[in-house]
């Protein structure tokens, strides 16, 4: 019942590189200086040497950077990023502090790297050096540099991390949920210790500015599991160890006239992607943003049933981002809704806690996925015939763009597309694009 995707990385230990020897690239070499004499020989000539003259150099070879994602410290200091080289020419960085994606494309002419961010116009050049110890050092044309060290040659796909800020949603909540909804607003800090580590401190300081009211954490940025300092000493924690408990929503018969789009097409559900939201507490029916999203994402024209939606009809998890409405083709249809874990080091994936079961065949909102690389619910509709489906919320973005969508999965055609992707993608009006 754990909310971390993965479970510990043991691969951000291993320092060997893929496609590399030791992590080190061939050492140039230098054609050797050659020298020629030529002599002329004649009746009325002494034979003379000429001197030698050296041939042009053999160019360096490239620096062999390892497909893979690497862990960046800043000018030796905390790390801040990861990169992803993909052998290719095509990258990623992605920060500690928010998740901030920035995908690249990258070259390698001897020992210097160039980089050129999609949305920046200048490219950048980088001088490497291999250190010959698993890590790369980069500097800048600035002059300042950075340590990169191997982790392994996955891709984002595996690789999964908590942000800075998600543990600091999650410390609160953690807090929250056994000091009888007790929050911080004053101080929110999160200090990296070392690669993996980061000490969390919560503060609420009283009318004089001293502190009244602190929570301290130390936790492990792959597993969210550590310690919190109390009076009484250092109690173990796991903040992703939060039990779900299985929402049943009360009895609801919208009428839903789009489902005979479902019956004359033979398609068992209905799906219509909502964009991204900007999920805060209080998020869902009964708010205003909530119901200004379902307006601009198409939702109320082609459902106006929607705009009733019962509390008990909306599932967020707590690191969800992309929102669907899910509309079972049969009204009398029974729906689960479970968990999915993921483990990286079997690249398996397996249900865990029910979040949500109904009989009813309602429509419903659910907002998950934590990533857009993959799905973390499965959605299973059970009609009243017996017959069962399965569906893993997924959509497809295009060019790295995490908001944007071309279409959503549907792999054993039984799933009906609603969405509007002109509304959910901006196309008429950009500032009404859902984010």
């Amino acid at each position: 019942m754990k909310l971390s995707r993965i479970s510990a990385l043991t691969a951000a230990a291993a320092l060997v590189l893929c496609g590399c020897t030791n992590g080190k690239p061939a050492e140039s070499t230098t054609a050797a200086a050659s020298a020629t004499t030529s002599a002329t020989t004649s009746e009325s000539t002494t034979a003379s040497e000429t001197e030698a003259s050296p041939t042009t150099a053999e160019k360096e070879p490239d620096m062999d950077i390892g497909a893979g994602i690497w862990l960046a410290k800043n000018n030796g200091k905390t790390p801040q990023y990861y990169y992803r080289f993909d052998g290719s020419g095509n990258g990623e960085r992605r920060s500690q502090e928010d998740g901030e994606e920035k995908p690249f494309t990258y070259s390698v002419n001897g020992s210097t790297l160039t980089i050129q961010y999609k949305w920046d116009d200048n490219p950048i050049d980088i001088s490497v050096t291999d250190n010959g110890d698993g890590s790369m050092e980069f500097v800048g044309a600035n002059g300042r540099s950075q340590t990169l060290r191997y982790l392994g040659g996955f891709g984002f796909d595996w690789f999964t991390f908590y942000t800075n800020k998600e543990l600091l949603d999650m410390a609160q909540a953690y807090y929250a949920n056994r000091n009888s909804g007790k929050t911080f607003s004053d101080q929110l800090s999160a200090y990296i210790l070392d690669d993996d580590m980061i000490r969390i401190e919560l503060i609420n300081f009283s009318s004089s500015g001293e502190p009244e009211d602190a929570a301290i954490f130390t936790i492990d940025r792959y597993t969210a599991k550590g310690t919190h300092t109390t009076g009484s000493g250092e109690v173990p924690v796991d903040l992703a160890d939060m039990q779900y408990e299985t929402v049943t929503p009360a009895p609801w018969s919208p009428d839903v006239t789009a489902r005979d789009e479902m019956t004359g097409e033979e398609k068992h559900i209905g799906v219509m992607y909502l964009g991204v939201p900007l999920v805060k507490s209080g998020y869902g029916p009964g708010d205003p943003m909530f119901a200004t999203d379902l307006h601009y994402n198409g939702a109320e024209e082609k459902f106006p049933c929607v705009t009733e939606l019962p509390a008990d009809r909306f599932i967020c998890t707590v690191r969800g981002r992309e929102m669907f409405l899910i509309v079972p083709a049969d009204k009398e249809a029974s729906v689960t809704v479970r968990e999915i874990l993921y483990d990286n080091e079997t690249y398996s994936e397996y249900p865990d806690d029910t979040l949500y079961s109904s009989s009813d065949g309602a429509p419903f909102v659910i907002v998950c996925n934590s990533d857009r690389r993959r799905c973390d619910v499965m959605i299973t509709v059970t009609e009243s015939d017996g017959t069962t489906y399965e569906w893993y919320p997924w959509v497809d973005h295009p060019e790295n763009s995490d908001v944007y969508a071309n279409s959503i999965n549907d792999y054993d055609g039984t799933i009906k597309d609603f969405t509007d992707y002109p509304k959910v993608n901006g196309e008429d009006d950009p500032d009404a694009r859902i984010r």
